[in-house]
C-alpha cells in the first residue's frame, strides 16, 4: 500500500514492456524471444575458427554439443533437487 502512495507522489506510471526490439543485423523489428527473435545468436552463419582449433572440424556442431551437454547436466541437477537425493 505504501508503494502505491509513493507511486502517486512521484507520478510513476507502470508501462508494459514492448514486445519488439530493433535488430541491428537485419535492420528490422523483431521479438525479444521465441519465434523470429531479434539478435538471435543461433542464426549467425559465421563462426571464427581459433588458430589452435582444427580447421576441418565443424564449429557449429561443437557449439551445439556443448550447449546440449550443459542442458543435460542442468536437467540432472534439477531432477536430483526435486527427488531430494
Amino acid at each position: 500500500m505504501n508503494f502505491l502512495i509513493f507511486m502517486l507522489i512521484k507520478c510513476i506510471v507502470k508501462q508494459k514492456k514492448s514486445r519488439f526490439v530493433w535488430d541491428e543485423q537485419k535492420k528490422e523489428w523483431g521479438r525479444h524471444y521465441g519465434y523470429k527473435k531479434a539478435n538471435d545468436e543461433s542464426k549467425v552463419w559465421l563462426i571464427e575458427v581459433p588458430t589452435s582449433a582444427d580447421p576441418n572440424e565443424d564449429q557449429f556442431a561443437k557449439k551445439s554439443a556443448a550447449k546440449n551437454e550443459f542442458q543435460r547436466l542442468k536437467n540432472i541437477a534439477h531432477a536430483n533437487k526435486i527427488n531430494g537425493t
